[in-house]
């Protein structure tokens, strides 16, 4: 619960409220002086503060956002847990099948599979796509998300930075560098739609 330690925010949504679709999202802590003494707390609060509008119109109106939960996994063992009932903003019309996935490529300015992230995105209104590539203004859309997603704050003291947070591979062979965490610094949207084969209907995400 200080500066320097990293959680790990899950955004937790449904499909018909009863396929699950989770994005996981890791912060640290840049500045700790808010009045919220749970620092988990705080994040889901800084989260939803700025980048929760941008999130929601990234998602069909047919898929609800349902769950915030945030733990530290470097430094803090804080935990909390915020329930929600948002639907999406982005359109009401037939979604693509869940295993399409808008694709977001976290980056960080240094080399290495361990120093980038991706999120797979919830699937999207099929107007939004032409054979599998987003038009312009889903791009767009999504590039509104991710231009608020990696600077977050409860405006009252607590402030955190999105991170690629690599822990340490124990079952690797030495010398192990360590678990490695890494400001991201920008974002690239996917033109074209990746494919997450475990989200398929009636199965989770």
């Amino acid at each position: 619960m200080s500066t320097g330690d990293v959680y790990k925010l899950a955004v937790q949504s449904n499909f018909t409220g009863t396929d699950q679709i989770v994005n996981v999202f890791h912060y640290r802590q840049t500045d700790d002086s808010g009045p919220i003494s749970n620092k988990a707390l705080a994040l889901i609060t800084a989260w939803e503060t700025d980048a929760k509008a941008e999130y929601l119109a990234c998602l069909s109106s047919r898929i609800t956002l349902e769950k915030l939960e945030a733990k530290g996994v470097n430094g803090s063992t804080e935990e909390s847990e915020v329930n929600a009932t948002d639907n999406g903003t982005g359109g009401a019309g037939d979604i693509v099948p869940l295993t399409s996935a808008p694709l977001i490529s976290w980056r960080t300015g240094e080399a290495g599979r361990r120093k980038r992230g991706r999120s797979y995105m919830p699937p999207i209104e099929e107007a939004l796509q032409d054979a599998g590539n987003l038009t312009s203004g889903a791009v767009d859309t999504y590039e509104d998300f991710t231009a608020v997603a990696t600077e977050i704050s409860t405006g009252d003291g607590d402030d955190f930075e999105m991170v690629i947070y690599s822990p340490e591979d124990l079952t690797a062979t030495p010398p192990r560098p360590g678990t490695l965490i890494t400001k991201v610094t920008g974002a690239i949207v996917q033109s074209v739609m990746g494919t997450q084969r475990r989200r398929r209907q009636g199965s989770g995400s």
